[in-house]
């Protein structure tokens, strides 16, 4: 049998970060997304660009990557699946969705470049379970950071979420 690998990038629907400070403020128009203690970004990705009948099996890596706009303080980032919908013009901290365990880390500490990390094993849970798919979260406890956010129109570093896929011939 073949095995051919191909790669897709799944689309950017939407993100926005809260601040626990402005509980009732949405920020999803921003150019950036704030990370720091009392700042989560949220991240959602639409898998329906993927090749109808794709299977996690068939998922062999996926990758978020992120712009570092501006590092306040150098830390590490934690990126954890959502468990809720949320949106992007209505999310806030006081009706932020809630999310489950770190899935990885981003070490952020240079300003003006991109960091990555691996997300493989969730985006194949999302493909089983594709009403699963409610995005990443990324949040930190003492790390203060700014990424591009996909309204950023001077960089258009939108964050990317490349996935390599096999196809079984």
């Amino acid at each position: 049998s073949v095995h051919e690998a191909s790669a897709a990038e799944a689309t950017l629907s939407g993100d926005a970060s809260v601040n626990s400070a402005h509980p009732s403020i949405n920020y999803g128009t921003l150019s950036n997304l704030y990370v720091a203690s009392g700042n989560t970004a949220f991240l959602q990705f639409d898998l329906s660009t993927l090749p109808a009948g794709t299977t996690s099996a068939q998922v062999t890596r996926a990758t978020l990557t992120v712009f570092v706009n501006r590092v306040n303080t150098a830390g590490s980032v934690t990126v954890s699946p959502v468990t809720a919908s949320w949106g992007e013009y209505s999310v806030t901290s006081a009706t932020a969705p809630a999310t489950g365990g770190s899935i990885g880390t981003l070490p952020v500490s240079i300003a003006g470049q991109f960091v990555s990390v691996d997300v493989t094993a969730q985006v194949q849970a999302w493909v089983n379970s594709p009403a699963s798919n409610n995005g990443l979260a990324l949040a930190s406890g003492g790390a203060d950071v700014l990424f591009d956010s996909k309204e950023n129109d001077e960089s258009s570093h939108a964050a990317r979420l490349d996935i390599t896929l096999v196809n079984q011939g």
